[in-house]
């Protein structure tokens, strides 16, 4: 109750019946999706990538080759849908990015610097792995091949809805390392084998999580006999940012060889992916890159540079391809199941509606329909907007006991 307080300078106690003929208004747009169990639902696989990025989002540096050539070039393939994505964090804090994209939550109504996986997940919450196993997705995998108490992951995972959860205390096959952290090819192909194990004995739908950690910093070799630096800057000095691409070509290669895996896989497969937040550089080498210009940047430079990541949503079938999306991780699950032809949940709809007039939240600022950011409570066009949407994560996370679940879950969970 204090946090939320903190956060929105109101009272759990006075906030109930306000939020709830709020969310009673939205509810009443929408028309619930009723499952079809008759229809094919493909298979989705979810990868959040540590730290992964696009650093050309910084500034137009150059380098002696492409360090993400596949998924440059998937990001423009027919069936894909792509563009950018503003993360609310840089650095760190990985698990807020994780919950975003699952829960269809902005940070942007929580406190500064607050864990959301570790203060506001601590009882079962809808999220976006309900939704699909009320839609027949009987198995539903995380893997993080690291400690799973980190962030508090081993209680979240289940919390929203996750079955099994493979991490580096449970996995009984030897983790392939680079720098001491598991790499993404080790992780992808966990899911891989998962999947087929699945397969073996089911029909239904396949949901797997990937949450990778090989980007991770600090951004050293450290000496390790496997580890190869195979990108390099042109008159820029910045070791940092060399070891980070390099590794950012190792995470293209790999997801390049878990692309063409599920191409040659029978039924249909949606992949999403996305990193959780920019790396951590030092400053010395972010003002290389920029030109000096890194520590000038105002705020809406900051945003536009600092907090864009690129963001995918492929398939093996056709879907309608779109390029240079702009959004945020709170969107980015409605947006793979409506991708995916899967039903949407009421809240979902409100999420892609809310998109139209709100197109991307990040922690301090909004994207506008102005084409521009602007911080929270400056009065915009869109504040009746983001008052709702605050109404509905209250509604979600804090008023458990009102919690209207028509909006939430299908038709079937009711």
């Amino acid at each position: 109750a204090l946090l939320y307080k903190y956060a929105t300078g109101k009272d759990l106690d006075d906030c109930g019946e306000n939020a709830k003929q709020d969310i009673k208004e939205i509810t009443s747009k929408y028309e619930s999706d009723t499952v079809d169990k008759t229809k094919e639902h493909p298979n989705v696989i979810v990868v959040i990538n540590e730290a992964f990025s696009d650093l050309k989002a910084l500034s137009d540096f150059e380098t002696n080759e492409d360090y993400m050539p596949f998924i440059h070039g998937l990001m423009n393939d027919k069936n894909c849908v792509s563009g950018t994505t503003y993360a609310s964090i840089v650095g760190g804090q990985t698990a807020n990015t994780e919950y975003e994209f699952l829960t269809g939550n902005s940070l942007a109504f929580l406190p500064t610097g607050a864990v959301a996986f570790q203060l506001f997940v601590k009882d079962a919450m809808p999220s976006l792995v309900t939704q699909l196993q009320d839609e027949e997705y009987m198995g539903s995998t995380a893997i993080h091949l690291h400690r799973a108490s980190n962030y508090r992951r081993d209680r979240a995972y289940p919390l929203l809805g996750f079955k099994n959860f493979y991490n580096y205390d449970t996995v009984t096959t030897p983790i392939e390392k680079l720098r001491h952290y598991a790499t993404d090819a080790g992780s992808y192909q966990r899911i891989i084998e998962d999947f087929e194990s699945y397969k073996k004995d089911s029909d239904d739908p396949y949901l797997g999580y990937v949450m990778t950690v090989q980007n991770h910093s600090p951004f050293i070799s450290r000496g390790d006999e496997n580890y190869t630096q195979t990108i390099s800057l042109k008159d820029i000095k910045a070791e940092d940012v060399e070891t980070y691409l390099s590794l950012i070509k190792l995470s293209d290669d790999a997801f390049k060889d878990m692309v063409e895996y599920f191409k040659n896989v029978d039924e249909p497969t949606v992949i999403f992916m996305t990193g959780d937040h920019q790396p951590r550089i030092n400053d010395a080498s972010m003002n290389a890159l920029t030109k000096g210009q890194y520590k000038n940047w105002n705020d809406e430079e900051m945003m536009r540079h600092r907090y864009a990541i690129p963001f995918m949503i492929w398939a093996n079938y056709d879907i309608e391809e779109q390029e240079n999306v702009m959004t945020s991780s709170n969107y980015l699950g409605a947006m793979t199941v409506e991708a995916a032809g899967v039903e949407l949940t009421k809240y979902q709809q409100y999420l892609l509606n809310l998109r139209e007039e709100v197109p991307a939240f990040g922690a301090s600022s909004y994207l506008g329909q102005d084409g521009k950011f602007h911080e929270y409570g400056a009065g915009g066009q869109e504040e009746n907007y983001l008052n709702l949407d605050d109404s509905v994560n209250y509604n979600k996370i804090f008023d458990r006991k009102n919690r209207i679940n028509d909006l939430f879950f299908l038709d079937s969970k009711e």
